[in-house]
């Protein structure tokens, strides 16, 4: 990757208004996060019953999850849409639009009737409100990263990419620690009833801490440079397919992999879990939980590793670690359960967390600055699509066909591919 070339000497963040940049990129990502834990679970253990009674406990369950796998489709269109406005407008008013829309949307599904008492009527406003989730989210997590990446000197970039992926990490373990409290202090009925809009209404008390913090952080230092210096692209979409698809291609096999390990970590292996190992729910839950601490100290490396050898040469040396843990993932976890399926999640979801610094930073400085928000997070969300919305299907598909051996061989693939096509990314990428 060809060396710094921005100016490190240049008039950055005070470090309280910094501070609050961090707050705010964390808070974006811990919402994103906290908000998809939350209405998957709740769509695995309450939708079928309150939205879809009339198809049965199986079909209803189908159907409660499609609505939930609806938002990443509209995560792309709405990456496409607020990338186009924050590469125009600018970072900061995208990012506080992003989270008014969310917070639209997760309140409307925790005071949406259900169709015992507005018939089908109900389903049909929870996939819409679906949808707003998704596109909103589409906009988030790239303005997030952006937010801290371009008030950073380049040289400290790799360290302050944590604070957004640390925020998911948080999401994540507050979403289960709030449906763990409120499961046990109801009843299933009393759960079923109203218990489970309580996750989704403390998710809105997140949101408006959010829109709290971004209300008081300024423009980013590196688009507010772009925009004295240049106009902005009148269609950034255009211009970024037009001038750097090959960009966007190698982006999305790169990050294809991290999305893969962890829907396979995160959703795939709870049901491998329950069906082949025959583990209990709490067992499964626990060990869940506990391996959002690997995550973060996963992350953690990732930050020291990328800060001491470059970014290209961490994605290398992550890489050779994916590709011994996803031919390793299953005989590890069939080993002696629960122990080793501990492990063998907390491995999975390292192998999303550690790599994702690294890529981050060459994927952001892979486009100008004029472009940065839409080409990121067009390609995010795009890998979002085919590594977390697909690779668990096609895990099922090739446990059923194959065995489980398949799967890793798949990770493997995945894997090359990324890593292959992540470097020569690097190679074209500057200022990182």
């Amino acid at each position: 990757m060809a060396k710094t070339s921005g100016d490190e000497a240049a008039p950055w963040l005070p470090t309280r208004q910094f501070r609050l940049v961090k707050l705010s990129s964390m808070a974006g990502s811990t919402v994103e996060s906290y908000d998809f834990a939350v209405f998957g679970s709740i769509a695995a253990l309450a939708f079928s019953k309150v939205f879809f009674p009339s198809l049965g406990p199986v079909a209803g369950s189908v159907a409660s999850l499609a609505v939930f796998s609806s938002a990443f489709l509209a995560r792309m269109v709405g990456g496409v849409f607020f990338g186009q406005f924050g590469d125009r407008l600018g970072r900061r008013r995208v990012l506080i639009a992003t989270l008014i829309l969310m917070g639209i949307g997760t309140l409307g599904v925790a005071f949406l009737p259900g169709a015992a008492a507005i018939g089908i009527i109900a389903p049909v406003l929870l996939l819409l409100l679906r949808l707003v989730q998704g596109f909103s989210l589409g906009g988030e997590y790239a303005g997030s990263i952006l937010l801290v990446v371009e008030n950073t000197p380049p040289s400290r970039r790799p360290a302050v990419v944590a604070w957004p992926l640390l925020g998911g990490t948080l999401g994540f373990v507050v979403a289960s620690l709030v449906l763990l409290v409120v499961s046990l202090a109801m009843s299933q009925e009393a759960f079923l009833a109203w218990g489970w809009r309580i996750s989704l209404l403390f998710g809105a008390v997140l949101i408006l801490i959010g829109l709290f913090i971004r209300s008081r952080i300024e423009e980013t230092k590196d688009f507010s440079r772009f925009v004295r210096a240049d106009q902005p692209f009148r269609s950034p979409l255009r211009a970024v397919t037009r001038g750097h698809l090959a960009e966007i291609g190698m982006g999305v096999a790169m990050f294809t992999t991290p999305f893969a390990f962890n829907y396979i970590a995160a959703s795939y292996l709870i049901a491998y879990a329950r069906r082949q190992l025959h583990l209990e729910p709490t067992t499964v839950l626990i060990a869940d939980t506990c391996s959002g601490v690997v995550y973060v100290l996963s992350v953690l490396i990732g930050v020291w590793v990328s800060m001491r050898m470059g970014v290209t040469r961490a994605l290398l040396v992550f890489g050779a670690a994916e590709a011994v843990i996803a031919l390793t993932l299953f005989p590890l976890v069939d080993l002696a359960p629960p122990f080793t399926y501990a492990i063998g999640v907390a491995l999975a979801l390292s192998c999303s967390a550690f790599a994702a610094v690294p890529a981050w930073i060459i994927m952001i400085h892979a486009f100008p600055v004029g472009l940065r928000y839409t080409g990121s997070a067009l390609t995010y969300n795009t890998a979002a699509v085919a590594g977390g919305a697909v690779s668990p299907l096609i895990a099922v598909w090739l446990h059923t066909a194959v065995g489980s051996e398949a799967i890793g061989l798949y990770l493997l693939l995945l894997v090359c591919l990324g890593t292959g096509l992540g470097r020569r990314l690097a190679g074209r990428a500057t200022n990182a």
